[in-house]
């Protein structure tokens, strides 16, 4: 479409998962026969994609800047990759229909003796965006785990948001996440076991349309409200979310 000249990919934020979404666009264009190379510098070393050597002489370079966050229709009629390569397309010229390829970020990974096997691996905090993807009962539920003999590893709290985290949950039987970048990072392998505790902060598909994720969450009305401050309502899409109802969820999916 463009010659042999390759499209740079970059990211002008620092969001971690907006930061991982560059990766997916890029390997994404290349799958469609577009050439991409990323020029990510503080991602390039966690993902599996054409890398700006730096020799390249691209055409144009694409930030992968969400253009319709916040926007109340958003949800409705994009996910977020198909929302950035709407942006890719029209901030290119590209006429090309691209279809979206991937169910995953395309991270690096090696196998890690050391790491241990747990029945949850869990996220338990996001990014400062917006409180509001925040669930306030993660210690009440990890004291019910462990009476019930469940073990788990907190990778939050453990600060541990690289190899050893896919590691983590690649072996374990269950992934209990958030929306936020750790579980855009672990999707390669929290696909199929990915339990998402969804607030009403953004759409469960628009986020996480791409992969292969559950949710529980509560029926709220003012979903999706987007906001960063000031929630009328005191939360209640995450707060109003027991501890018992997440409980039973993991039972059943490990029993």
């Amino acid at each position: 479409m463009n010659g042999l000249r390759p499209y740079r990919i970059t990211y002008s934020g620092d969001a971690f998962g907006d930061n991982l979404f560059s990766a997916f666009i890029t390997a994404v264009l290349n799958d469609n026969g577009i050439p991409a190379v990323l020029s990510n510098p503080k991602i390039a070393a966690l993902v599996e994609c054409p890398i700006d050597s730096g020799r390249e002489s691209p055409l144009s370079t694409f930030d992968c800047r969400r253009r319709h966050r916040p926007g109340l229709q958003t949800c409705e009629q994009f996910t977020v990759y198909s929302d950035l390569l709407r942006g890719f397309r029209q901030a290119t010229g590209c006429a090309q229909t691209i279809a979206i390829t991937r169910d995953c970020i395309p991270v690096k990974y090696r196998e890690l003796p050391d790491v241990p096997s747990v029945h949850v691996a869990m996220v338990t905090r996001t990014g400062c965006w917006t409180p509001y993807r925040n669930w306030p009962h993660f210690h009440a539920l990890q004291g019910m785990l462990d009476s019930a003999g469940i073990t788990y590893v907190d990778l939050s709290a453990e600060g541990i948001r690289d190899i050893r985290m896919l590691n983590y949950v690649k072996k374990a039987q269950v992934f209990l996440g958030l929306e936020t970048g750790a579980s855009h990072y672990a999707s390669r392998f929290a696909n199929g076991k990915a339990v998402i505790l969804q607030s009403g902060y953004c759409d469960f598909n628009y986020w996480a349309g791409a992969y292969h994720f559950d949710r529980l969450a509560l029926s709220v009305e003012c979903s999706p409200c987007w906001l960063r401050g000031g929630c009328p309502r005191s939360h209640s899409c995450m707060s109003g979310l027991a501890p018992e109802t997440v409980l039973r969820e993991l039972s059943r999916r490990l029993h």
